[in-house]
């Protein structure tokens, strides 16, 4: 999985989703790496497809690798990217409604998965968030997603 964020020096824009994982949540843009495709090509192919704009493998920078967990079973791997460089303006699509630009520094944390706020300030400011000493960060979510069970994500702090 991959989730890219397409930020300004002031604003960083989000979307909710229309359906699978995190319906009616805002988030930035991304979904499943397919066979054959590297994380870095998957968040080329899901920005275009969810937001209409055109973003560059080059300039991406990977902020975080999380594991995210269920009910004690691993769901997937999801690579964090944000990109300060794109071709085009966000728009609707079938999977994303109309995105909305919100400033960096204070994204609607609320109206954004549980889990989601552990991490995303920290990512959309540019800072990154370092693998933990056995090299691995992780979200644990009970079965309806609405709670963290448990995480090893750092404090945010600015």
């Amino acid at each position: 999985m991959t989730v890219t964020f397409l930020v300004t020096p002031r604003f960083v824009w989000l979307a909710r989703k229309k359906r699978k994982i995190g319906k009616g949540y805002f988030n930035g843009y991304g979904g499943k790496v397919e066979a054959g495709e590297t994380p870095l090509q998957s968040a080329v192919r899901e920005v275009k497809q969810e937001s209409t704009v055109t973003v560059f493998q080059n300039r991406l920078v990977e902020r975080a690798v999380i594991e995210f967990w269920r009910r004690g079973v691993h769901e997937f791997t999801c690579h964090m990217y944000v990109t300060t460089l794109w071709e085009g303006n966000p728009q609707e699509t079938p999977e994303m409604e109309m995105p909305e630009p919100f400033r960096r520094g204070s994204p609607p944390l609320s109206k954004m998965m549980v889990g989601d706020r552990l991490w995303v300030r920290q990512v959309i400011l540019g800072q990154e968030i370092p693998r933990s000493p056995d090299g691995s960060r992780f979200i644990h979510y009970d079965y309806h997603r609405k709670k963290v069970i448990e995480h090893n994500i750092p404090e945010y702090a600015i």
